[in-house]
């Protein structure tokens, strides 16, 4: 009497799983086998796939099945052969059928009951990519099929399976010792929600820097690539930006580089925002706005007048050069202030580049937003945009009083009549003291008329602040004119400043500290000084 045992219809995937090992054998093996040292009792015929056992008047019989993949799926059959040589075949408990699925799934799968109920998803197909977490641009997936999660690929030194539900993004860290690195992969894939598999070794990928490489039956849709960190040129050695080689997903931007000293010279905090930011390039994600430039600026000794030209390459392509179109500016801080022409230039320097930030530019969007750059030292300000400075005069029986948290500008014409524009509170500069400020955009301005208008300060019900005393500031809308560009529109009363004139540039004050940002991003020492 003899029992037989069969492995039928079993894989032969390439490696043991997506991406390892680096060289796997040529002549793929089974997934599925019948090892002789595990079945020492047994007759194993090659390639592994049959068992034997003999014996009398046997009831039972049991053998080890070993599996070679993580993915591997294959077919059990048994028979027993009588003494009289019948050959009977068993059935699985409660069914017909002759055959028993290693693992445990439903027709037309390759992929465990098991994983279905673990990750508590319905029986979607094998290639299925549908994940949407996070939603991100509207496309679904990450470019692994619901096998190749399942099948799952080493990352470092452990084997880990892909996320069926949250889409997975793998990282290749060429400066995988560095903290600052890690640090900025943390901000990635806490301001993403990706699944960021961050431990790859480079004999985890393919020449390609592709992750799903091993493959043979197994469902498959595309090559899913990693977000290759490399170190570049160092800070120390003249670099002045990091940069991705393109904007894309990770197949398309292909890698990022990072100056690996970039923290010694900016912080660490520089550094992570850095590398999220140049990460995020590498997923398809693009700056708010491609708008931004660089400008010259310049004077002419002694006259104090400030000049702005563009700034354009030269024809070796090397160098950037004065456009010949230059335009006189009034430079401003924030505050309202003049920036003389001789305080503007560092001593003996007539010329600087200055990248300006521009509505719709790379400057734009959410302060903390990783995506925002923070490296212009310049805006331009719109023609019509009203700078409201209002300042408390040193006042003992006033110094108590609390300002009113409801206190707003109210804009009148010359008739009285109170005007409908919005006054937002501005930001206030380390060095602006008592001093409070508003700003008008442009649409809220664009209709004022020529003539003379009042600015005085009221609480929200509009009354005068309790306990403040408040001086009325008045301007005048004038036409514009050559002769009048930059000027100031009139002076102001006590504590007041206002402007309506054309072209003016607002200079950032380089001591403005706001909270820590997370757009650190291109700008590396000496790249935007200017002051």
């Amino acid at each position: 009497m003899a029992f037989t045992y069969t492995l039928i219809n079993t894989s032969r995937e390439k490696g043991v799983c997506l991406n390892w090992p680096p060289n796997p054998e040529a002549d793929t093996p089974y997934d599925l086998q019948f090892e002789p040292a595990r079945n020492p009792d047994h007759l194993i015929d090659a390639p592994y796939l049959g068992a034997y056992y003999t014996g009398t008047r046997m009831l039972t019989g049991t053998v080890n099945v070993s599996c070679f993949d993580y993915g591997a799926w294959g077919e059990f059959q048994a028979s027993a052969t009588l003494e009289n040589g019948q050959v009977v075949y068993g059935t699985v408990r409660g069914s017909n059928r002759q055959t028993v699925k290693l693992p445990e799934r439903r027709d037309g799968s390759h992929i465990a009951n098991a994983y279905f109920r673990m990750h508590r998803i319905s029986n979607l197909p094998d290639e299925d990519d549908s994940e949407n977490d996070p939603v991100g641009d509207g496309f679904k997936g990450d470019g692994l099929t619901l096998y190749e999660e399942y099948r799952g690929f080493m990352n470092g030194a452990e084997w880990t399976p892909g996320d069926p539900i949250t889409k997975d993004v793998f990282v290749l860290n060429d400066l995988r010792y560095s903290y600052s690195a890690q640090l900025g992969i943390g901000m990635f894939e806490q301001a993403t929600g990706l699944k960021v598999h961050r431990l790859l070794r480079d004999n985890q990928v393919d020449a390609n820097k592709a992750i799903n490489f091993h493959r043979t039956a197994g469902a498959h849709v595309v090559d899913q690539h990693v977000i290759h960190i490399k170190a570049g040129l160092r800070v120390a050695q003249g670099a002045t930006f990091a940069n991705a080689a393109d904007v894309g997903t990770p197949g398309t931007a292909k890698y990022l580089l990072m100056p690996p000293d970039l923290a010694a010279f900016r912080g660490l905090q520089y550094f992570a925002s850095t590398i999220a930011h140049e990460m995020l390039h590498c997923c398809n994600v693009y700056h708010h706005g491609q708008r931004d430039k660089t400008v010259w600026w310049y004077h002419a000794p002694p006259g104090s007048d400030v000049f702005e030209d563009a700034a354009v390459p030269n024809q070796a392509g090397n160098a950037l050069v004065r456009g010949g179109s230059p335009v006189a500016i009034t430079v401003r801080k924030e505050n309202g202030s003049v920036v003389r022409a001789q305080d503007l230039f560092a001593s003996g320097r007539t010329e600087m580049l200055v990248t300006m930030g521009m509505p719709h530019g790379e400057h734009c969007g959410v302060e903390d937003c990783i995506m925002r750059y923070d490296v212009s030292v310049a805006y331009p300000a719109a023609a019509n945009t009203l700078l409201v400075t209002a300042t408390r005069q040193p006042d003992a029986k006033l110094a108590a009083t609390p300002l009113p948290t409801d206190l707003r500008v109210k804009l009148t014409d010359e008739r009285g009549r109170e005007i409908a524009a919005k006054f937002e509170p501005a930001r206030p500069t380390p060095d602006s003291g008592t001093s409070l400020y508003w700003l008008a955009a442009e649409a809220e301005t664009a209709g004022l008329v020529s003539g003379r208008y009042r600015l005085t300060l009221v609480t929200g019900a509009g009354g005068a602040p309790p306990g403040w005393r408040v001086e009325i500031g008045e301007f005048q809308v004038v036409a514009p004119s050559q002769e009048r560009r930059g000027a100031a529109a009139s002076s102001a009363c006590n504590g007041w400043c206002c402007w309506a004139g054309t072209t003016r540039r607002w200079l950032k004050p380089i001591d403005w500290s706001p909270r820590m940002r997370r757009t650190r991003t291109h700008g590396l020492p000496g790249a935007t000084s200017c002051c």
